[in-house]
């Protein structure tokens, strides 16, 4: 379901973000609050806006991955 991060955005930009739109509505309870409200934000995707991300730089990022249980089987991910 990548709509505006696929070949789709390259054919036509304005569809992409119609179905990204759609995509969310429809599965607007599966999200976080937050997550749907950032998804959803006009300014999120507007370039002339300073607080979109569009020429930001992401410096690091943090994958872990705590285990618990006898075999360390319960497993946990965050980012």
């Amino acid at each position: 379901m990548a709509f505006i991060l696929s070949r789709e955005r390259a054919d036509d930009v304005s569809r992409a973000f119609g179905k990204y739109a759609k995509y969310l509505e429809e599965k607007a309870e599966v999200f976080p609050e937050s997550a749907y409200r950032l998804a959803t934000s006009a300014w999120h995707f507007d370039p002339n806006d300073k607080r979109c991300p569009h020429d930001s730089w992401l410096e690091e990022v943090r994958v872990i991955e705590n285990s618990e249980g006898g075999r360390r089987e319960v497993r946990n991910v965050s980012i």
